[in-house]
This record gives structure tokens, sequence and C-alpha cells, in this order.
């Protein structure tokens, strides 16, 4: 007796498709951006003190001494963005203006400028970093005339590395801000060992074709009942 087969309609676009690196370049990678980012790391644990709470402020209130001014912090600093909220938020800005205005023209970012790379230590959950290919891709429309973001993804022992360069207890996400100092050896490598992300049915959409209803074969595996499509 042939197989009950279930048909069902199925998405005609194509699926987005992300990219790793071997183990010589995440380690070259990973060498790089740490030389990057150490001076920051070592300007806040030479220079920025951590609080104490009240109580000390008390103590050392009735002191006329005062301490000098820090030196200010390393330019790198100023090109890069760390944590996850804060990547994000700056992906968010650039796709924002990226969409078409009500005259069909691009609107540029004020204040936002591009991530050349964005480097991702593996998170306890894919579904931490699964909004960053979609939201890549559409942040690179505002900037046509730079290379599209690099999605860097990492190891998990990765986070601990970039986090002790940094002089931070843990790091999520680190963007690297087009045209930062210092980092265009880094640059360079990322991008001619990672490939721009690829979102296919981002591309169809913008196209504007009508692709058809697809419709998708399976067979059920015995034992298991049907569940409708809500």
């Amino acid at each position: 007796m042939a197989p009950k087969l279930l048909h069902k309609t199925d998405t005609p676009y194509h699926g987005q498709l992300s990219v790793t690196l071997t183990g010589a370049d995440h380690d070259m990678v990973i060498s790089l951006l740490i030389s990057l980012l150490e001076p920051i790391g070592q300007h806040r644990r030479t220079h920025i003190r951590s609080s104490h709470g009240k109580k000390r402020k008390r103590l050392q209130g009735n002191s006329p001494a005062t301490l000098p001014a820090p030196p200010p912090p390393p330019a790198i600093e100023g090109h890069i963005t760390v944590g996850l909220n804060s990547t994000t938020r700056h992906l968010e800005a650039l796709a924002a203006a990226s969409r078409p205005n009500s005259l069909g023209d691009v609107q540029q970012p004020s204040d936002s400028k591009h991530l050349a790379a964005v480097f991702l230590p593996a998170a306890a959950s894919p579904l931490i970093h699964a909004h960053f290919p979609i939201l890549s891709a559409t942040a690179s429309l505002s900037h046509p005339s730079c290379p599209p973001t690099r999605l860097v993804y990492l190891t998990h022992s990765a986070e601990k590395r970039l986090a002790a360069a940094l002089g931070l207890p843990r790091v999520g996400v680190i963007g690297l801000v087009e045209g930062a100092p210092g980092a265009h050896t880094l640059v360079d490598y990322v991008r001619s060992h990672v490939e721009p992300v690829d979102v296919p049915w981002l591309n169809e959409v913008l196209a504007g074709k009508w692709k058809g209803t697809e419709v998708l074969t399976v067979e059920p595996l015995a034992g298991i009942p049907i569940q409708p499509d809500l």
C-alpha cells in the first residue's frame, strides 16, 4: 500500500546561508582582534577605578588631594560596539535608514556608521544571534558604497579571551565600524576569508516578482498524527 502523503503550502523563497571560519582562519581573526582591543583593556585597568560604594566615598570626602584626570581612551574605543543590545541597536538604525522614503529614495543615516564586521562568539542558544543575518544584510543597504557587513562566527571559548582583552567580565557581540583606526589588516583579512551574508529570499522579495504557489509534499512518520497548519 502506497504511503499517504501530506501536501501543504510552503514559502517560495530560499533560506539564508551562513558561513563559518576554519580553524586556522579562526585563530588568525582572534589574534588580530585581540591585538586591536587590548589597548582598551589596558586603559581600563590602569586608569578607570571600580566603584567601592558610598562608604569609600565618605572616607575620601574630606581629602583635599584630587586625582589627575585620566588620559583619553584609545581611539579604537569610539569605533566599536560592545554587547548584543548596542550592536543590534546600531544595525537597526542603519536598517531603518535603508528603507525607501515616500519619494523612493534611500534615506542616509545621520549618525550610525557602517559596520565592517560583527564578531559573534557562540552563544548558549542559536536563537540569540538568529536576527543578525537579515539585520546585517538590510543594514548594509544604507551604505551601498561599502562592502557588506561580515558576520564572523567564533567559538564559545573566544568570548573569554575577548572579554579579557577589553577588561570586561563578559562580551557577547563586538561590532567594528568601517575605517576604525588600526583595523585595516583585520578588516582586509575578514573580507578575504568570510563571504557576505547570503539571504537569497531578501533579494527575491526586493525584486517584486510573483513567485507562484509552492507546494511541499512530505510523508508523515508512522504513529505521529498530522497537525493542520494554523
